[in-house]
């Protein structure tokens, strides 16, 4: 599974990607979020999205997480 972060147009992107790639058989989801930066949506196939929402929401808040600290760091030189 890949898990965007991000809307519909985040998603879309991967979904672009993979096809031109012809690679198969890996669900995609995307955590939108809202003005406030919190996830109000995970989009994608409902029985997904239902059955790995805790998995999905920790996965989205890792990559956040490592981003951030690895934007700070960048910052530092």
């Amino acid at each position: 599974m890949i898990v965007a972060d991000g809307g519909v147009a985040q998603k879309r992107v991967v979904e672009k990607f993979l096809r031109e790639n012809e690679i198969k058989n890996i669900k995609i989801v995307s955590c939108r979020k809202n003005k406030h930066h919190k996830v109000d949506a995970i989009l994608g196939q409902k029985e997904i999205t239902k059955k790995y929402k805790k998995e999905i929401l920790l996965v989205n808040a890792e990559a956040h997480r490592f981003s951030l600290f690895s934007h700070k760091q960048k910052r530092k030189y």
